[in-house]
C-alpha cells in the first residue's frame, strides 16, 4: 500500500479515486452491483468526457437527475458566459439517448432552453404573413409558429431538431409553444443571469467551485499584518459546518488527484491529530473543494490532463508551504491545540497562506529590480545566465527551484 493512501484524511480519497481511472473500472463496479446514480459527480464527467456522445447516451438512463443536471452545469458555462461549443457534446447524447424519459427531462430543463437561446436566433412567426432570412439557415418548428435561424456552420443541426420535436411530442402543441416562446422575448444577458445563480448553488454542494469563487482562494493578501490578522481570527472563530449527504458522497478522478498523491506526507502527523469525524469529514470535503476551485482557475477540466496536473502541481506546493509557515509561527496566530493545525484551519487557508508568503516575496524582489535598473530584460542580460535562470524560476507558475547538473 503506498504512503500516499496512509495519509490520515485524504488516504481514503486517493484510494477510491483509483476505482474511476477508466470507464472500464466503473463498468466493473456496475458489475458488482454497484450504481452510476451512487457515484461522485467529478470522477464521472471526466470519464464521460473521453467517451462519445453515442456511447455516453447508454449510460444517461443511468445517472440520477441531479448527477445528469451537474453535468450539462459543468459544460454549459465558461465563466458567466454560455459555451454552447462544449454542450455540443450533451445535446448530441441526449439526442442520442434511447430513454424517452430522459431525453423529455433534458428538452424540458432550463439548460437546453439556454443552450437554445444562445445557439440560434429564435423568432415568432405568422404563417399567414411569412417573414424568412435572406439564408436558407433555419427551420421552422412543428405548428410553424417559431422560427429558429443558426450560423451556416452549426454542427448539430439534425439533434437540435429532433430534440425540437420531442418537446413537441412530450408536450403538445399549445404547451410546447408555450415553452419555448418564454425564451424569445428575454434578452440573453436576463435569462443567462439567473440560471447562472442557480446552477452555482446547484454544483456547491457537489464540491465544485465557481471560477469567481476561484478567484478569492488566489487572492494574496497585501501584506504580513493582513495575513495574520486573518489567520487570527479565524484561529478564535474557527468552527466545523455541517455537511448535506451530498456533500460527502463526493471523491475525485484519479487524474485530479495525481499531483497531490505521495506529495503530502508532510502534512499526515498533522492530520492524525484530528479525531472528530465531523471534522475529519469536513477536511475531506474542503480538500475536493480546493482540488476543484484550482481546475475551475486554470479552466483545467475542460481543456485536459496537462491542465489539471499542472494546478494541482502549484496547490501542493503552497500547502506546504501554508503548513510550515503555521507551525514556525503558531504563537503568532493564538497557538494551536493538541489537534494541530487542523483544528481550526484547512486545505484552503494552507493554499492561501502559501500563495500569499510567495507573492509578498515575488513583490518584494520586483521593486527590488525596478529600484536597482534591473527591471528591463537588456539590463537583466548583465546579471548572467544563472541570475537570470532563477529570475525566471521564481516568477514561473508554479514557483520552480532550478536544479543544475
Amino acid at each position: 500500500m503506498s504512503d500516499s493512501i496512509n495519509v490520515p484524511v485524504l488516504g481514503p480519497l486517493f484510494q477510491e479515486a483509483q476505482t474511476y481511472t477508466t470507464l472500464e473500472n466503473i463498468e466493473r463496479y456496475m458489475e458488482s452491483g454497484g450504481q452510476l446514480k451512487a457515484l461522485p459527480v467529478q470522477p464521472l464527467y471526466l470519464a464521460f468526457k473521453a467517451l462519445s456522445p453515442e456511447q455516453v447516451a447508454g449510460y444517461l438512463p443511468a445517472l440520477s437527475q441531479e448527477q445528469r443536471q451537474a453535468m450539462q452545469d459543468l459544460d454549459l458555462w465558461d465563466k458567466d458566459q454560455l459555451d454552447v461549443a462544449h454542450f455540443g457534446h450533451w445535446v448530441q447524447a441526449f439526442a442520442a439517448c434511447q430513454d424517452d424519459a430522459v431525453r423529455t427531462e433534458f428538452v424540458k430543463g432550463e439548460s437546453f432552453a439556454l443552450y437554445l437561446k444562445g445557439a440560434f436566433n429564435i423568432w415568432t412567426f405568422d404563417a399567414e404573413d411569412p417573414q424568412y432570412p435572406d439564408h436558407d439557415n433555419y427551420f421552422l418548428t412543428e405548428d410553424n409558429q417559431l422560427l429558429f435561424e443558426f450560423h451556416e456552420n452549426f454542427p448539430y443541426l439534425d439533434e437540435v431538431r429532433g430534440l425540437v420535436r420531442d418537446i413537441y411530442s412530450a408536450m403538445g402543441v399549445e404547451n410546447a409553444y408555450a415553452h419555448l416562446f418564454k425564451i424569445v422575448p428575454d434578452t440573453l444577458s436576463e435569462v443567462q443571469e439567473e440560471e447562472y445563480r442557480f446552477k452555482k448553488g446547484r454544483l456547491e454542494d457537489l464540491g465544485f467551485v465557481d471560477y469567481y469563487d476561484s478567484l478569492e482562494y488566489e487572492s494574496a493578501f497585501p501584506k504580513m499584518e493582513a495575513l495574520l490578522t486573518y489567520l487570527k481570527g479565524k484561529r478564535l472563530r474557527s468552527m466545523t459546518p455541517e455537511l448535506p449527504d451530498s456533500a460527502r458522497a463526493q471523491a475525485l478522478h484519479q487524474s485530479a488527484v495525481n499531483p497531490y498523491r505521495n506529495t503530502l506526507g508532510a502534512l499526515a502527523e498533522e492530520l492524525a491529530k484530528v479525531k472528530s469525524e465531523k471534522r475529519r469529514e469536513f477536511l475531506h470535503f474542503n480538500f475536493i473543494r480546493l482540488v476543484n476551485a484550482r481546475l475551475a482557475f486554470n479552466h483545467a477540466l475542460k481543456e485536459g490532463q496537462v491542465a489539471i496536473h499542472q494546478a494541482g502541481k502549484k496547490a501542493v506546493g503552497m500547502m506546504l508551504l501554508g503548513m510550515d509557515f503555521l507551525r514556525v509561527r503558531a504563537e503568532d496566530v493564538g497557538g494551536l491545540t493538541d489537534e494541530g493545525v487542523f483544528a481550526h484551519f484547512d486545505f484552503i487557508d494552507l493554499y492561501r497562506i502559501g500563495n500569499t508568503l510567495v507573492q509578498i516575496q515575488q513583490r518584494v524582489l520586483k521593486r527590488a529590480l525596478k529600484e536597482s535598473g534591473f527591471e528591463e530584460l537588456e539590463q537583466q542580460a548583465f546579471l548572467g545566465g544563472l541570475w537570470n535562470e532563477l529570475l525566471d524560476s521564481i516568477f514561473e507558475e508554479p514557483v520552480r527551484v532550478p536544479t543544475r547538473d
